[in-house]
């Protein structure tokens, strides 16, 4: 109460990472206190790879709590192709942008990262037309091995680095 009475109307509160807090936490049910006690004019958004904790269910109930999940994140092949369009300030071949969907599978980060990284790094071929590169660029490394592989536990960073030298699944 006295946090939101020191905000400015409109507010958001942004509660990134949400998932590392572990599942029986007692924070869970001071959040979700905190969270129905937000006056007229604030919101809150909880960022998690997870699915709201138990704690959540009432809110979820009540229909205080809105989900946008992955499927709603993910973007669509004309949201795909016009990002694409306006970050090369050209058209890409269709086999270009079908195997550049394919590598990022819809996630906006993967292709904003690839599409950076590829400003340096895009051979020319013989029409003079630039060409995406089919190696994945370091950055995209760098993004996953940070952001995903150093928040796991060792057992499951030995697991994950394991399996991602299988010739095949």
């Amino acid at each position: 109460e006295q946090l939101y009475s020191r905000m400015k109307s409109p507010f958001v509160i942004v509660l990134d990472n949400y998932q590392a807090i572990s599942i029986d936490s007692p924070l869970h049910e001071v959040v979700r206190d905190g969270l129905e006690l937000i006056p007229e004019g604030g919101n809150a958004i909880i960022v998690s790879r997870e699915d709201p904790p138990p704690a959540f269910a009432r809110l979820r109930a009540s229909q205080s709590l809105e989900l946008v999940d992955w499927e709603a994140l993910r973007l669509d092949d004309t949201e795909f192709d016009e990002i694409v369009r306006l970050k090369y300030r050209s058209a890409l071949k269709t086999d270009e942008l079908q195997r550049l969907r394919s590598r990022t599978g819809g996630w906006v980060a993967g292709l904003m990262l690839l599409l950076e990284a590829a400003k340096s790094a895009i051979p020319t071929d013989p029409s003079g037309k630039k060409v995406l590169c089919d190696r994945s660029p370091q950055v995209v490394f760098d993004y996953f091995a940070t952001e995903i592989l150093e928040c796991q536990d060792v057992v499951t960073q030995k697991f994950l680095l394991q399996v991602s030298l299988l010739p095949r699944i």
